[in-house]
């Protein structure tokens, strides 16, 4: 909670019992999250931007900007763009150094 993460709750009852009404719940907080109301940490990112960050989010590594490409069907010019504007903005940051290309 203290670095910013979000939490969400649920009992083992109501995931075994209730699984449609949790799923609804984290659908209403991933559009509460990721929407496009002002409220929003993302509000100001492009609806490419936010791909790239879901894509972060359902990754298991790093993301690299030919994931980037492979993902959006964008040139690797674009892919740089979009993550150097997500990198200006805060939320993605490098994941290596020199050569490579990776972001978390």
């Amino acid at each position: 909670m203290l670095d910013g993460w979000k939490l969400l709750r649920f009992s083992f009852d109501d995931v075994k019992d209730k699984p449609r009404m949790c799923e609804q719940m984290i659908h209403q907080f991933m559009g509460k999250w990721f929407g496009s109301s002002n409220s929003g940490r993302y509000s100001s990112c492009s609806v490419e931007e936010r791909e790239i960050i879901c894509l972060a989010l359902r990754s298991n590594r790093k993301v690299k900007q030919s994931d980037v490409c492979t993902a959006l069907n964008v040139e690797q010019q674009k892919a740089r763009t979009l993550l150097h504007s997500l990198l200006s903005k805060g939320i993605l940051i490098p994941g290596a150094r020199g050569k490579q290309r990776m972001y978390v």
